[in-house]
């Protein structure tokens, strides 16, 4: 285009400012683009390293410049129509006028990757205005203008009078639903069943059993069972969450139309109104009837925690089994449950550090304790497609029954077909604060089994169980290759890759990490306005903003554990047996042949699950689950492999097996906590010693802090995951 800008006459381009020239309508739309274009050039020129004074003089003429060029060009292709404001009436509300650029002062950011970069939030952005650290010249008012995560107002459920069932089949429509209960029963299969029942009746009893549902919709209509779900509409690109009815309803006049998010990432940005969501929330198809109908793309499920602890609390028998716990027997130097922790013993009703304890016997079953976890699954067979899920747990129940499938809340599921990315989970996890809010001042459910005229309640959130990088996003720390989320430990980077070796200098480093700090760093993320400026802070502090901090009684240190079977059977047991002794050459194809030989001949308890016949296939060990290499190091490991390995891998095969055998055990003394803890320490000086610093993955490290968990919750089987993921299984199959 630029032999075509030699040829135009451009006095009334540069006889006028550049704000001030407009275009006609059918052209401001290209004229926007070029605009626009000329201004991510002069982004590019500020990024440059290089003397400040020389870019502060040529900035302003630049960007004139280039601008001047690209709308030349533009009305190149569009003779004629260029014309000036004072000859044209226009509105100034059809159009959106392009702000004046101001000149901002150059700073100069180091080019050197730090050794603990962050490469996961590597993804750029077009606004890069605000450095992190602040600059005195950045607009402090609307540096406090945050972005908002806050769910639509909606009308929660309303607790509803049970419904009599007193006709002659409704036992039958019970029976089928526990049946499909307990054997997990595709919804699909339980309509077929029920259907078929229904011939079967009219077979034998004829008109008598005519009213019997023959559809599951049906059966459940008769059971009074409602789905207790709000749904909301979700954004594919931000994840904002939108209320249904506005987006099915949305219409344009007459017509209904697609409505589009308008979430803004940073409204504290000088250019929000160029950074408007704009991403279409649903799609449009045609009914037999020929109408038009918006169909939602995606849809988050959320079901509230006091509506569901309602239900729980109608229980005949809820209430005193949360009472259990205030009047077991306590040992010294014993842990046995949650109750044994620190954090249970410690929790203050409020910040005053004199006031009650939360958890106190004579308010046991109207202080509650919850757990949640945060998790993925794959629920179609044959794709990848990750749906998300948000349980939560009651910490007052006996340990026996507290995961249950009947005792778990489902408070959400999240929408794939990808799993949310980093701080946009906060959307997800908004409306779940906003409720723990509500139940840490306190709360009145209209009736319970002992109340029946109404009960004050509380709850609190004390701890998150799940996987290392789900409880990252849930609680905005970086990811653990980095850093430690518990101590002030940074991962060494060496030969392009992330480690955590140097046991050496465990003392100055082995620091729990300040949670005020914490707050403060993740305040710091929050205020920063735009992606480039976010990555500086997390590059910085390893903290993002998580809606968890507005409770002001969380710890986002401790209240995250390392979970055991994520980090102890599915990282350490299989890294060791896997990564280094197969990998390595120690144990050859036919080492494993000879160890599954060993293995058969073993005879266990028939509940203990026996290890499947797949040690010596493939590459070894192949899919083993993490119960099963929980298994196979507390059972089998010592004598099977003990003469196929050499004597520094026998040491650290003897520390390993009594690691597990200790944390694993329901009831946990404090001195053998210490001696896994010591034990763990060997393991990985002797990895390092034998095979180099990049063995020490971040889960041999996070081993550290399970003792640490231990203190504050109790064995490690009452905070553990297999429950959980038991219940994906279930929802997976459903």
């Amino acid at each position: 285009m630029l032999h075509e800008v030699e040829n135009i006459n451009d006095s009334k381009l540069s006889s006028k400012p550049l704000n001030e020239i407009r275009y006609a309508p059918n052209v401001q739309e290209t004229l926007d683009n070029e605009i626009r274009y000329a201004l991510n050039v002069q982004e590019t020129l500020d990024t440059v390293p290089g003397d400040d004074k020389n870019i502060g003089e040529v900035e302003d003429s630049t960007i004139t410049e280039v601008a001047s060029v690209t709308l030349a060009g533009a009305s190149a292709t569009q003779a004629g129509e260029v014309v000036e404001t004072s000859t044209i009436e226009y509105n100034e509300n059809e159009y959106t006028f392009m702000p004046r650029r101001r000149a901002r002062r150059y700073t100069s950011h180091s080019q050197d990757k730090p050794e603990h970069s962050v490469s996961e939030d590597m993804s750029d952005s077009g606004d890069t205005e605000t450095p992190f650290g602040g600059d005195e010249s950045n607009n402090e008012t609307i540096a406090d203008i945050f972005e908002d995560y806050s769910p639509p107002d909606f009308d929660p459920y309303q607790e509803e009078e049970e419904t009599s069932i007193d006709d002659d089949f409704s036992w039958i429509l019970l029976w089928i639903m526990n049946f499909r209960k307990k054997f997990n029963i595709p919804e699909t299969a339980t309509e077929s069943l029920t259907k078929f029942m229904k011939l079967v009746l009219k077979e034998v009893s004829g008109d008598a059993f005519s009213d019997f549902p023959d559809s599951l919709y049906l059966a459940k209509k008769k059971l009074g069972l409602k789905d207790r779900f709000h749904s909301f509409v979700v954004c594919p690109t931000c994840h904002k969450l939108h209320q249904k009815k506005d987006v099915v309803e949305f219409r344009q006049g007459e017509l209904p139309a697609i409505m589009k998010c308008q979430h803004i990432e940073f409204p504290n940005s000088t250019h929000r109104r160029m950074h408007l969501c704009q991403t279409p929330l649903s799609h449009q198809t045609r009914l037999l009837n020929s109408q038009i109908k918006n169909q939602p793309d995606l849809i988050y499920p959320f079901a509230g925690i006091r509506q569901q602890l309602s239900a729980l609390y109608r229980r005949p028998d809820f209430e005193s089994l949360l009472r259990h716990w205030a009047n077991r027997r306590q040992f010294d130097r014993i842990l046995t449950d949650i109750y044994d922790g620190q954090v249970w013993k410690t929790l203050k009703e409020t910040r005053d550090e004199n006031s009650l304890n939360f958890f106190r016997p004579e308010v046991a079953d109207s202080h509650l304790g919850l757990m949640i976890n945060v998790d993925w699954f794959q629920p179609y067979d044959g794709t990848i497609h990750s749906t998300g899920v948000i349980y939560a747990v009651v910490c007052n129940l006996p340990r026996d029954i507290r995961f249950r499938r009947e005792n778990l809340l489902l408070l959400g599921l999240m929408p794939g077909p990808n799993e949310v990315s980093l701080h946009r989970i906060n959307h997800y996890i908004a409306p779940i604060v906003n409720e723990l809010e509500s139940l840490w001042e306190g709360t009145t459910l209209n009736r319970t089994h002992e109340f029946p005229n109404g009960r004050h309640i509380r709850a609190a959130l004390i701890l998150t169980s799940c996987d290392i990088p789900a409880a990252r996003k849930l609680c905005g720390h970086v990811s653990a290759l980095v850093s430690c989320h518990r101590c002030i430990k940074q991962a060494n980077y060496e030969d392009h890759q992330h480690n955590f070796a140097g046991m050496n200098d465990i003392d100055e480093w082995f620091i729990d990490r300040d949670s005020n700090e914490h707050r403060q760093n993740a305040l710091a993320w929050r205020r920063c306005n735009s992606d480039a400026a976010r990555k500086r802070a997390v590059k910085q502090t390893g903290v993002r903003w998580s809606e968890l901090l507005r409770l002001t009684y969380f710890d986002p240190i401790r209240s995250i554990i390392v979970d055991p079977m994520h980090c102890l059977f599915l990282g350490i047991a299989k890294w060791i047996m896997k990564k280094i002794w197969i990998d390595e050459g120690i144990l050859t194809q036919s080492d494993l042949k000879n160890i599954q030989k060993k293995m058969n001949r073993f005879q266990i308890p028939a509940d203990l699950g026996r290890i499947p016949r797949k040690i010596d296939r493939g590459e070894g060990f192949s899919n083993f689950t993490a119960d099963q290499w929980r298994n196979f190091f507390t059972i089998y490991a010592t004598t099977s492999l003990w003469d196929h390995l050499p004597t520094k891998d026998r040491e650290i095969l003897t520390h390993f097996v009594r690691v597990c055998s200790i944390l694993v055990s329901r009831i946990l003394e404090i001195d053998l906590m210490e001696e896994a803890h010591e034990r763990l320490v060997k393991i990985i000086k002797l990895i390092e010693e034998h095979y180099g610093r990049s063995k020490i993955t971040p889960n041999l490290h996070l081993s550290l802090h399970l003792c640490d968990c231990s203190n504050d919750f109790g064995p490690l089987y009452t905070f553990w995951c297999f429950s959980f993921e038991r219940m994906n299984g279930i929802l997976g199959k459903a």
